[in-house]
């Protein structure tokens, strides 16, 4: 878990939808066991995360404007992109660099309220080279942001979560809401927590990447990845 100072900022919600996912099916699932114990929460992230309508099939000439319409429609999403845009946003909103760097361009954090989508889609469009370049699924998630952040004279990346999903989501966020954000991914797409609660079984609140936020089972969730700064270069 990241700790940093934390910015005063205007808090904005922005409202978004998508679909056409992917994600890969890695690593550990939460047992039930003791679900019937003592509730625990619900705990919701203090933080902000913004929603997207960026991983619909109809942006995908956008990311990837050298592919021919046929290989489009093969392309699986870019759930793990809209991840990490999701991730990072709230790094430049909260997380407190040195002056001169940042996690974000600020070109691509102004919104429009004619075009309300324009600053995941800007963002994504950055991200996507790095983590689905060829646009056949997220399996560049830890070296792509390794790569992003180096880009931008940041050390940092995202690491695979060592504790089991519920376990690991509580100690990010913290008992008080007060930590991070983490990604977490099933075997068809990637999302991010920001809340969890273990009242009738362990769940995990998530913003969805389809522009909403919604419980998930954390049995149904395979892997955790925490963003990880080091420091700038």
């Amino acid at each position: 878990m990241i700790t940093g100072i934390v910015k005063d900022v205007d808090l904005h919600n922005y409202s978004f939808t998508a679909n056409d996912f992917y994600a890969n099916g890695n690593v550990v699932k939460e047992s039930n066991i003791g679900l019937y114990s003592a509730s625990e929460g619900p705990v919701y992230l203090l933080k902000n995360t913004r929603l997207y309508n960026c991983n619909k099939s109809v942006n995908f000439p956008t990311f990837y404007p050298d592919k021919t319409t046929a290989e489009l429609s093969k392309c699986p999403g870019v759930c793990g992109s809209v991840a990490v845009a999701i991730m990072l946003e709230c790094y430049d909103d909260y997380y407190a660099l040195p002056t001169g760097y940042s996690f974000v361009d600020s070109t691509v954090k102004a919104s429009n309220p004619y075009y309300p989508d324009i600053y995941g889609i800007e963002l994504v469009k950055q991200v996507v080279p790095y983590i689905e370049p060829s646009a056949n699924g997220s399996f560049l998630l830890d070296s792509g942001v390794r790569s992003y952040l180096s880009d931008r004279n940041i050390n940092g990346g995202v690491a695979l979560g060592v504790l089991a999903v519920y376990q690991q989501t509580k100690y990010a966020i913290g008992s008080d809401g007060s930590g991070w954000p983490v990604i977490v991914g099933n075997t068809k797409h990637y999302c991010v927590a920001i809340g969890y609660q273990d009242v009738t079984q362990k769940q995990i609140y998530v913003n969805n990447g389809y522009g909403d936020k919604e419980w998930y089972n954390a049995n149904t969730i395979v892997s955790t990845w925490t963003m990880v700064v080091n420091g700038t270069k």
